[in-house]
């Protein structure tokens, strides 16, 4: 008797969504093992969450990163989720999960940074939506069923570069502000979200704001307390760590791949405008001030994010 194996989808998008028990039950008509699948579909990443809580046997969690037709929460919400039960979880019961997405879509590309980053253990696989899929998810669940992995070609690029090597999703994120020392001078301090303030004030700022640099560093003052004379250093801090994100987009602002040889202030600022602009869901998501906790974290403890 084949051993049956529970798969839960969450997509708001239910014709993707609804592609994955009609792809397993067309599949199994040719071949039977693909008639150990069930497939239950969720529509927001708050009730993956409470169906991952209450059924111990789901064996396979794929996970959508936008919700914005049924949630203000993302991805990382469930991603965290499954983080904290699959540890729980016995060995030989193990919980794995797989992020989707539509196709190399420029405003997602910090989420699966994300997620590949900032999840132990990370996601096995990444499917797009997109002419491939029938064929990427039949692979991957297949490899997935034998105990091996897919190639890790789709998503290597969002993972990792060797475990020793430092996060990317960390010097875009973390962040370290000046204090000042008894002896008058400036040292370093960790700062929880200090980066995740300035892009969530550069993604409010407006074409106009940020093409003037007065204006537009006022606006990032007030939204972080960075002071005057430190607040470049933070800004060529985000711009290098933006510019290294900017070699996976499809179509990056052009300042950060070709910046000029002697960057002016308006010219930093109205790069880092841009890139948070595309990037305004990521930076507005409700869960990354907890992904910001867990960077700074050396212990790295599953949490359970809160609404």
């Amino acid at each position: 008797m084949i051993e049956k194996k529970k798969i839960v989808v969450a997509d708001d998008n239910l014709n993707w969504g609804g592609q994955w028990p009609r792809l397993l039950q067309e599949a199994a008509q040719k071949d039977e093992r693909y008639s150990r699948y069930t497939v239950t579909l969720v529509s927001t990443p708050e009730a993956m969450c409470e169906r991952l809580e209450r059924d111990p046997d789901v064996w396979l969690a794929v996970i959508d990163v936008d919700f914005a037709r049924a949630s203000r929460m993302t991805g990382l919400t469930a991603l965290a989720a499954a983080e904290r039960i699959a540890q729980d979880r016995p060995r030989g019961n193990e919980l794995h999960t797989i992020v989707t997405t539509v196709e190399d879509t420029d405003d997602r590309i910090l989420f699966l940074h994300t997620a590949f980053q900032c999840f132990g253990p990370p996601p096995v696989d990444l499917i797009y939506k997109d002419n491939d899929f029938t064929r990427t998810v039949l692979e991957a669940v297949g490899h997935l069923s034998t105990g091996g992995r897919s190639s890790g070609q789709r998503f290597a690029q969002f993972a990792p570069r060797s475990p020793g090597a430092g996060l990317l999703m960390h010097r875009l994120l973390g962040g370290a502000r000046q204090k000042d020392r008894k002896d008058g001078k400036q040292e370093k301090e960790d700062a929880p979200g200090i980066n995740l303030a300035l892009w969530r004030a550069l993604s409010g700022i407006t074409a106009e704001e940020g093409d003037d640099a007065v204006r537009g560093v006022q606006k990032i003052q007030q939204a972080t307390g960075i002071k005057s004379k430190h607040i470049y250093k933070y800004m060529d801090d985000a711009f290098a760590a933006a510019a290294e994100v900017a070699t996976h987009m499809r179509f990056p602002p052009r300042a950060l791949i070709a910046p000029p040889q002697q960057k002016r202030a308006n010219d930093v600022i109205v790069a880092l405008r841009e890139f948070a602009a595309i990037h305004a869901l990521f930076f507005q998501a409700p869960e990354l001030d907890q992904i910001v906790e867990r960077l700074l974290d050396p212990v790295r403890k599953p949490r359970r994010f809160r609404d």
